[in-house]
C-alpha cells in the first residue's frame, strides 16, 4: 500500500469554505486511517465520545460530502441497517474487527463517518461491495489510533 509519507501536506476543507494546512501524523495502512495534525486548529464543536448501543438491525446513516463537487453540495446521507462485527482482511493480510452495515456506499465515500439514530458515531467507512455490503471501522478503534501520539 503506497501513500504520503509522514509529514506530507494536505489542505483541509471547513464548513464555511475556507481550508487550513495539515501534516500527516502517522498512517495505519490494515484500517486505511490517517492522523493529520492541523497546527492552528479552527474552532469547532467538541466531539461526542459516547459510545453507541446500537444493535444489529438497527438504522444507521453515513454521512458523507464530496470533496470534488464543484460547486460545494450538500452532504449525502444514505440510510441502511447494523448488520454485525467481525473479522475484516485487510490489503496487507493482517485482520481487524470490522462493523458490517448494508449500505449503498459509493466510490470515494472512504473515511466517511456512519452515525446511530442519535448521531452517534459507529465508525468510518473502510470499504463496500457490490451487494452495499460497506465495512466500518469502528468508532472505539478510531478514538483509539488518534489518541495513540
Amino acid at each position: 500500500l503506497l501513500g504520503p509519507a509522514r509529514g506530507a501536506s494536505f489542505r483541509i476543507g471547513l464548513p464555511g469554505g475556507d481550508f487550513v494546512p495539515a501534516k500527516l501524523v502517522r498512517r495505519d495502512k490494515a484500517r486505511d486511517l490517517a492522523l493529520l495534525r492541523i497546527d492552528e486548529p479552527p474552532a469547532l464543536p467538541a466531539f461526542d465520545h459516547t459510545p453507541s448501543d446500537a444493535a444489529f438491525g438497527d438504522r444507521v446513516v453515513a454521512i458523507w460530502i464530496d470533496p470534488l463537487a464543484k460547486p460545494p453540495r450538500a452532504p449525502t446521507l444514505r440510510t441502511g441497517r447494523l448488520v454485525e462485527e467481525g473479522a475484516v482482511q485487510a490489503g496487507d493480510g493482517s485482520s481487524f474487527t470490522g462493523v458490517l452495515i448494508r449500505v449503498g456506499a459509493s466510490p470515494g465515500m472512504s473515511g466517511a463517518p456512519v452515525v446511530d439514530s442519535a448521531g452517534r458515531l459507529l465508525g468510518l467507512i473502510q470499504a463496500s461491495d457490490q451487494q452495499a455490503q460497506t465495512v466500518l471501522v469502528p468508532a472505539r478503534e478510531v478514538f483509539a489510533f488518534a489518541a495513540e501520539v
